[in-house]
């Protein structure tokens, strides 16, 4: 075999975790790996990135790639926009009350 995969999955463990989820998403985009799942025990979630090299995609192209409907990919910014939101209040209450 040769290239990249197309999935990667790995289990995230607390000492590391931002390292994966951050430094080595991006080693593997750049070598050409479709999709990243990065399971995380402690807090019982899942991250699914579908990883692309270019920055800037309209919705529309975001739409294209994933073949879904513009529609789908507004709905899901939209939810991805709250919970940041959601949890930089949480995290971070002062800093969120002075961006509103």
């Amino acid at each position: 075999m040769h290239g990249a995969p197309d999935l990667v999955i790995e289990i995230l463990s607390p000492p590391t975790a931002k390292y994966d989820l951050e430094d080595k998403k991006d080693v593997y985009e750049r070598y050409g790996v479709k999709e990243y799942w990065a399971v995380d025990p402690v807090s019982k979630q899942i991250y699914f990135f579908k990883l692309v090299k270019d920055d800037g995609l309209t919705y529309k192209e975001v739409a294209e790639l994933l073949n879904v409907s513009i529609k789908t990919v507004e709905s899901q910014m939209g939810i991805a926009l709250k919970k940041t939101h959601e949890t930089v209040q949480t995290l971070m209450p002062a800093y969120a009350k002075r961006q509103l």
